[in-house]
């Protein structure tokens, strides 16, 4: 199964110029709310309070990451860093998080392990989408998306 990601990379492929920050905000206005499902999943669980800490810091990094995509300062060397390092706190927690769960509904754990899953393929998606020379380049190059390379990405 390809990402969101890489759907929508290949929708913004057919156009010129198109910067590698419009589509991970766009990826993150659709993938951001996986996060809301897990909120759900884990109530009334017995570690609920924890992991409830813990996906509320992941939304707040995914926000966080969001809105500097959205205001395009990730175009710049030190805004490509900082999503990075969001990005990476997101994969971070999300492992935490599976860790942590002892949920003890088999459906459950199922269910939570897929949305982690599913969410921690779009931040993949999305880091490996951070040109090179982003972070370290001056404020405001241009990556146009290759159409080609995002519809023949490996499935998932």
């Amino acid at each position: 199964m390809k990402t969101f990601f890489h759907r929508i990379a290949a929708f913004f492929g057919r156009f010129k110029d198109v910067k590698w920050t419009q589509v991970a905000s766009s990826t993150l206005r659709i993938a951001g709310p996986l996060a809301e499902t897990l909120v759900a999943l884990v109530a009334g669980e017995p570690a609920a309070a924890v992991l409830t800490d813990v996906i509320n810091e992941i939304q707040t990094d995914l926000g966080a990451a969001a809105g500097l995509l959205a205001s395009d300062q990730a175009a710049t060397a030190a805004g490509a860093s900082q999503v990075q390092a969001l990005l990476g706190a997101v994969k971070s927690n999300l492992a935490q998080l599976l860790s942590a769960a002892q949920i003890k509904d088999a459906g459950t754990q199922a269910k939570v392990t897929a949305v982690v899953s599913s969410l921690t393929d779009e931040v993949d998606a999305i880091l490996g989408s951070i040109p090179k020379a982003a972070t370290s380049a001056s404020a405001g190059s241009t990556v146009v998306v290759n159409p080609t390379a995002a519809s023949s990405a490996p499935a998932k």
